[in-house]
């Protein structure tokens, strides 16, 4: 908030702060090896006090640096797990992301401190610094992961005002990946399982955020993909599965036809319900019923259509869902509610061959509730 232009001064202090380091290590790593052997690099881990014109300077430099990181971790890391806590992704979420009476994330702190402590206990601290690399890395990857998918998605929220080019986040993606096992293969292994642990476990337990993310866009890209790709080569008979089209115009007459419906859709294909007329209840009862059907692991949709009887809204629909790839191929109507008239009607919609097709020989008139079941 203290900037003019946030969105032009984030990015390119970033990217000079990151140069800026990127040159001190160069340098420092050019010294290092005009000073020493690379045998006294390995032993000497103090090599840098040994070797300046004046050694305690570095020593009081070390030291400040890693109390303003210890500082600053106390101060971020209960906050993030307190956040973390409060969007149910740690466990005792509930219990964690409470504060205290001054505002404060006193619980999460006392998490974080005992977690410090055991792995300070648990050996020395280059096996801690292995396991920080580790994740550091990995959070690298996923960066440029989701940088790469979001550019090839091409999906309208994704517009950074840095342009990066096409060939840097998988080269990232790369990089991250080889220096992650180089730098430690087992704790390069143990965090990758680790992370697909923690994502797989999160997806089962199917929390809802406030906002979308990367994957949220992904199923719909490459559903958009498949279906442009397989519309162009057409429908093969193979493939074929029962896309089941419902209109009704009672609850009554939806119960009948999810009876027939439900059965039929139970491996593969899915359900249309539609709702004719202009009752409003009509309409929340068909949802209701697409609802229970997808808790039972069914593909089911439902939708209202206004139309003042069963043979023009039918028709309606018909036509409307023809030009879909993978849209209605089984219309199924209850002669029980319907007029024969009606029947007839939509019985002769027009068809049209391909993937969209209705096929009218399969609208099959149900004389009573005992033939659908």
């Amino acid at each position: 908030g203290s900037l003019a232009r946030p969105r032009h001064s984030i990015p390119r202090g970033i990217l000079t702060a990151w140069c800026a380091s990127l040159t001190v290590y160069l340098i420092t790593a050019c010294w290092l090896s005009a000073v020493a052997e690379p045998d006294e690099l390995l032993a000497n881990k103090t090599i840098m006090i040994s070797k300046a014109a004046f050694g305690p300077l570095v020593l009081v430099g070390v030291l400040c640096t890693t109390i303003m990181a210890a500082v600053s971790n106390m101060v971020a890391a209960p906050r993030l797990l307190q956040a973390m806590a409060a969007q149910r992704v740690v466990p005792f979420g509930n219990w964690i992301e409470r504060p205290d009476e001054a505002g404060q994330p006193r619980r999460a702190l006392s998490i974080s401190l005992v977690m410090v402590g055991a792995f300070l206990l648990s050996g020395s601290l280059d096996q801690i610094a292995t396991i920080v690399t580790a994740f550091f890395i990995l959070t690298y990857m996923a960066i440029n992961l989701v940088v790469f998918l979001e550019q090839r998605l091409g999906m309208i929220s994704f517009r950074p005002t840095l342009a990066v080019h096409s060939l840097v986040p998988p080269m990232g993606l790369a990089v991250c990946a080889v220096g992650l096992f180089v730098s430690s293969p087992t704790m390069g292994l143990m965090g990758v399982t680790l992370v697909v642990l923690t994502y797989v476990w999160l997806q089962k337990r199917q929390l809802h955020t406030p906002w979308e993310t990367v994957r949220s866009g992904i199923h719909v890209r490459v559903a958009a993909w498949a279906a442009q790709r397989a519309s162009l080569a057409g429908r093969p008979e193979r493939a074929w599965a029962p896309e089941v089209l419902l209109p009704s115009t009672s609850t009554a007459e939806a119960d009948l036809l999810m009876s027939l419906a439900g059965p039929l859709t139970r491996r593969a294909g899915s359900i249309r319900l539609v709702a004719l007329g202009t009752d409003h209840e009509l309409g929340l009862d068909v949802e209701d019923r697409a609802a229970r059907a997808r808790q039972q692991g069914r593909q089911a949709t439902a939708t209202s259509v206004e139309a003042r009887n069963f043979a023009m809204g039918s028709t309606l629909v018909v036509d409307a869902l023809r030009g879909m790839f993978l849209g209605p191929n089984l219309v199924i109507a209850s002669g029980e509610h319907q007029s024969e008239k009606d029947l007839q009607v939509l019985y002769s919609a027009p068809t049209v061959d391909g993937a969209a097709s209705v096929n009218a020989s399969a609208v099959h008139p149900l004389r009573s509730r005992s033939t659908a079941k």
